[in-house]
């Protein structure tokens, strides 16, 4: 379906604003000590995320939630400093509480938000059925896409079993 493809095209449209954001960050590293190229700031990023993945901050903010929150920073640079602050105040100060406090602004959805979202997403085109075919596609997308490739597989995961069917091809309008 189209909107299918089109979250597979923003996986890797995700994980290269991601290596922008490193990039950019790496250029500040006098202010945030992330690393002075973009190699070492994605060494900090995924060290977090390592970090959150053994040991959600505060008992809260864990992996997903750190997704969530950087995932923003796909659609805008301006929130790029506040990100690279909180990472840096994570990794050098072990404070969590700005990645909480985004997390809260930026990251977190509601869920009725959510719920809107997969009552218009899954029925307004028709989705793969098989799973077999998401899991395939998306370990594909990962092997050079890992940022958003499953977090974005498993936010539409609802469409391939979702109750009400989309049209085959889209209406003209």
């Amino acid at each position: 379906g189209v909107w299918y493809a089109d979250n597979i095209g923003q996986d890797y449209a995700f994980q290269g604003r991601l290596q922008a954001f490193f990039a950019w960050a790496a250029e500040y590293d006098d202010d945030f000590r992330l690393g002075s190229t973009a190699a070492q700031v994605s060494r900090s990023f995924y060290r977090a995320r390592g970090d959150l993945q053994a040991k959600p901050a505060d008992g809260d903010i864990g992996p997903d939630e750190f997704d969530d929150t950087f995932v923003v920073g796909g659609y805008t640079n301006q929130i790029w400093p506040d990100l690279a602050s909180a990472l840096s105040s994570y990794l050098t100060a072990g404070s969590p509480a700005q990645l909480a406090d985004l997390y809260q602004q930026e990251g977190k959805q509601g869920e009725n938000e959510f719920a809107v979202y997969n009552a218009v997403e899954c029925s307004d085109v028709s989705w793969p059925r098989n799973w077999a075919r998401w899991d395939a596609d998306t370990r594909k997308v990962y092997a050079t896409a890992p940022f958003e490739a499953w977090d974005n597989t498993w936010f539409n995961a609802a469409c391939a079993y979702w109750p009400v069917r989309g049209p085959a091809r889209p209406l003209p309008i």
